[in-house]
């Protein structure tokens, strides 16, 4: 698997000295994955069933937690390169507006264990940040 390398910050295409980046395996899956984490429900014009329903289920008061983490894990579970999820952990600080996910995944590629640890700040301004 190979992409364009992305800003982790801003999500915009990494140029390094007029040169586009690329990124490769254990890389390219886990931006993947956090490009999958951050997508909003309908937010592609092409397909409107591509995302997460954020709105509709996270971004609101006392969401279910259960409900929270059964749609991450199908987001997760759904991505290219993913076989399947050997750990998960999911929180969420009402308070501080931030929703931890912390897990780890099979690689379909080799069947090799790959971490992946995110905090994304929810119910701010622009929506979801990581």
């Amino acid at each position: 698997m190979a992409d364009l390398a992305l800003d982790i910050t801003t999500g915009d295409v990494l140029i390094k000295d007029t040169t586009l980046s690329i990124v490769r395996g254990d890389d390219a899956l886990l931006q993947h994955l956090a490009l999958r984490l951050r997508f909003f429900l309908a937010e592609w014009f092409l397909d409107l069933r591509v995302g997460i329903p954020y709105f509709e289920d996270i971004l609101i008061k006392n969401p279910n937690l259960i409900t929270v983490q059964a749609i991450f894990r199908e987001v997760i579970l759904e991505t290219p390169g993913v076989d399947s999820v050997s750990r998960f952990d999911l929180s969420v600080n009402a308070s501080t507006r931030v929703l931890s996910l912390d897990f780890t995944v099979i690689k379909t590629a080799d069947g090799e264990p790959l971490d992946f640890s995110r905090e994304f700040i929810i119910g701010d301004e622009e929506g979801i940040t990581t």
